[in-house]
C-alpha cells in the first residue's frame, strides 16, 4: 500500500485519479470483476448502505435479481427526494435488470411505476409511448388495468379528452369486472377529468361525489391524493374557484404527507392561479414564491413548469405594485420559454410583460417586445393579444376597435369566459356610454357567477366610468360607492390599481360627495408615491409619473384639490 503511495496510484484510501482508477478497473479480469463486485455488495448490504451503490454493484456482479430489487429501492428514493427524472431512469434500469432474470411481472411493475416521473420529466409523448408498451406486455386482467389507469392519465393530463375517457372507461368496466373496487376509484378520478375537459362539468362533479364516501373510507393517502387532485381540476373547469382551492388544500397536505414534492408543486403553483382571479395577489404571490422554492429544491427551475409559476409570481407582482419584480419575474419566465416552451407560453409571457410596460407609461416598449404569436398557440392566448395591442394602440392615440372586434370574434360565443369578459371591458371603452354600463352589468354578473371576482370588481369600474360618461352621475356615484367596498378585500385583476380610485373619485365629486372624492383621490397618490414608486426601476420612474395618463390626472389633480 506504500509503494502505491509513492507511486502515487493511491493517495489516502482512494485512487489519486479518475484515470487510474479506471485503467485498474479495466485490468481485473471479468470473472474476477464479477466476484469482486459481488463481495462487495455482500458487504455493503450488511452495512445498509443506500440502494443505489447496491443496484451498481448487483448490475456488475450479473445478479440480475438483486440489481432490479436495488434499482427499484433507488428509484423510490429518489422519488421521496422529488428527482423525478433519476427516478424514471432508475426505475428502467430495474426492469432490464427484472427481464435478464426472467422476472417479466417485476420488470411490468417497474416500468409501471416510472410512468408518472417519465410524464413528469421527459414528455407526454415517452410517457404515452411507454403505457402502449405496458398495454402490449400485459399477461393478466390485473396488469391491463394498471397500464389502462397509467395511459388514461397520460392522455389526458396532454388534455386528450376523448381517447382519455375511452381509456378511462375501459378501465372502470374492467375494475367493475375483476371486483377492484379502489381500482373504480381510480378510473373514475379520470373519468371525471375527461368529462370536464369535454364541458360535461355537471356529470363530472356528479360522478366525483358518488365516490367521496369511498375515498374518505380510503386509508391509502396515494389514491385520496388522487381524488382531490382530480377534484381540484374539475372545480377550475367549472369555475367554481372557492371549492378548488379547499381541494388544493387539501391535495396540498397529501402532497406533503407523502413526501411527494413534484405534485405539491403542481397544487400549490395552480392554487395561485385561483387566487390571483379571486382578487387576492399578495395570497397568490406568497403561494407561487413557495411554489418555486420547492422546484429549486427538485432542481428544476428551467421547465416549462417553473416559468409558468414566474409568470403567477410576475403578475400578482404587478397587481401589487411592485413593477421590478413584476419585470423580473416575467422576463426570467420568458427566457425559459424561448429555449421551448411551445409558441402559446412564449405569447402569454411577452403579452404580461407588454402589460407591466404599458403601467409604466412605455407604450413603445411595450409594442416592441411583442413577436408573432404563432400559428400554433390557443386561440385564447390570440385573443388576449389582439387585446393588449389594442390598448398599446389606444396609448398612442390610435383606435382599438378593429382589434378588439378580431379578438371578440377569434373567441366566439364558446370562448374561454375570461378572455371574453376582458376582451368585452375593453369595448366598452370604445363604445356609446349607455351600451357600454350595461356590457359592464353583463360581464360583472357573469365574472361572479364565475367565481372570477377580481374581474367583477373591474367591471364595476367601467359601469361607473361609463355611467358617467352617460351624464348620470348619482348612478356612477352609487357604482363606485360599491366598487370600493369590494376593493376592501380583493383587488382588480387586469386593471391599474389607482384607476378605480380615479374613477371613484370623479364620478363622487360630480354626484357632490366631495368628501369621499378627495379620499379617493388621496388613496390613488399614496398608492403611486408609497407603494408603487419605490418599487419602479429607475429607469421608468419618469414615464411611470409622466406619461402613465391615470398617473398624469391623478397627481395633477392632486396639485389642484388636495392640502397637506
Amino acid at each position: 500500500w506504500r509503494e502505491l503511495e509513492s507511486a502515487h496510484v493511491i493517495h489516502g484510501n482512494a485512487f489519486a485519479h479518475d484515470l487510474i482508477f479506471e485503467a485498474t478497473q479495466r485490468s481485473i479480469p471479468e470473472a474476477i470483476a464479477r466476484s469482486l463486485h459481488r463481495q462487495v455488495a455482500v458487504h455493503l448490504t450488511a452495512q445498509t448502505a443506500p440502494a443505489i451503490r447496491l443496484a451498481a454493484h448487483w448490475e456488475m456482479a450479473g445478479e440480475w435479481k438483486e440489481a432490479g430489487t436495488s434499482f427499484d429501492a433507488a428509484a423510490a428514493a429518489a422519488a421521496t427526494a422529488s428527482r423525478r427524472a433519476d427516478e424514471a431512469e432508475l426505475r428502467e434500469r430495474a426492469a432490464t435488470c427484472h427481464e435478464r432474470a426472467g422476472l417479466s411481472d417485476q420488470a411490468f411493475a417497474s416500468r409501471l411505476a416510472s410512468v408518472g416521473a417519465v410524464l413528469f420529466a421527459q414528455s407526454h409523448e415517452r410517457a404515452e409511448a411507454l403505457t402502449e408498451q405496458l398495454l402490449g406486455q400485459a399477461t393478466s386482467e390485473a396488469e391491463r388495468l394498471d397500464a389502462l389507469l397509467a395511459r388514461g392519465n397520460v392522455l389526458l393530463t396532454a388534455v386528450k379528452a376523448a381517447e382519455g375517457r375511452a381509456v378511462a372507461e375501459q378501465a372502470r368496466d374492467l375494475a367493475r369486472t375483476l371486483g377492484r373496487t379502489l381500482h373504480e376509484l381510480d378510473a373514475a378520478c379520470l373519468l371525471g377529468q375527461a368529462l370536464a375537459q369535454q364541458r360535461h362539468v355537471p356529470e363530472a362533479i356528479q360522478l366525483m361525489e358518488s365516490f367521496k364516501p369511498l375515498m374518505q373510507s380510503c386509508g391509502d393517502p396515494t389514491r385520496r391524493l388522487r381524488y382531490w387532485t382530480g377534484l381540484a381540476y374539475i372545480l377550475q373547469i367549472a369555475n367554481k374557484r372557492s371549492l378548488c382551492a379547499e381541494a388544493l388544500a387539501e391535495s396540498i397536505a397529501l402532497g406533503n404527507e407523502l413526501g411527494d414534492l413534484a405534485d405539491v408543486v403542481v397544487c400549490t403553483s395552480n392554487l395561485s392561479g385561483i387566487n390571483i382571479y379571486l382578487g387576492l395577489p399578495a395570497i397568490a404571490y406568497a403561494t407561487a414564491e413557495c411554489a418555486y422554492r420547492l422546484c429549486q429544491r427538485m432542481d428544476d427551475t428551467n421547465s416549462v413548469s417553473a416559468g409558468s409559476i414566474q409568470i403567477q409570481m410576475g403578475v400578482s407582482s404587478l397587481m401589487l405594485g411592485s413593477y421590478s419584480r413584476a419585470i423580473e419575474h416575467v422576463s426570467a419566465a420568458l427566457n425559459k420559454f424561448m429555449q421551448g416552451g411551445g409558441a402559446t407560453w412564449r405569447a402569454v409571457a411577452q403579452t404580461h410583460l407588454a402589460v407591466t410596460y404599458l403601467h409604466l407609461g412605455q407604450a413603445a416598449r411595450a409594442r416592441g417586445g411583442l413577436t408573432s404569436v404563432g400559428s400554433d398557440a390557443l386561440p385564447g392566448t390570440h385573443a388576449r393579444r389582439l387585446v393588449v395591442q389594442a390598448r398599446i394602440d389606444r396609448a398612442m392615440g390610435k383606435p382599438g376597435v378593429p382589434l378588439l372586434r378580431d379578438a371578440l370574434a377569434l373567441l366566439g360565443d364558446a370562448g374561454e369566459p375570461l378572455h371574453t369578459m376582458l376582451a368585452e371591458l375593453d369595448m366598452s371603452r370604445e363604445i356609446d356610454a349607455l351600451p357600454a354600463a350595461e356590457l359592464c352589468a353583463k360581464v360583472r354578473i357573469r365574472a361572479e357567477r364565475l367565481e372570477q371576482f377580481g374581474v367583477a370588481i373591474k367591471a364595476r369600474f367601467f359601469k361607473a366610468d361609463a355611467l358617467l360618461r352617460a351624464g348620470q352621475a348619482e348612478a356612477a356615484a352609487t357604482e363606485a360607492r360599491e366598487g370600493l367596498v369590494a376593493l376592501e378585500s380583493r383587488k382588480p385583476v387586469d386593471m391599474y390599481l389607482p384607476e378605480c380610485w380615479w374613477i371613484a373619485f370623479e364620478a363622487l365629486d360630480t354626484a357632490g360627495a366631495e368628501q369621499e372624492a378627495l379620499a379617493c383621490l388621496r388613496q390613488a397618490v399614496d398608492w403611486i408615491h408609497q407603494q408603487a414608486l419605490p418599487n419602479v426601476p429607475a429607469e421608468f420612474r419618469d414615464g411611470f409619473l409622466h406619461r402613465n395618463p391615470i398617473n398624469r390626472a391623478v397627481l395633477t389633480t392632486a396639485g389642484r384639490r388636495l392640502r397637506d
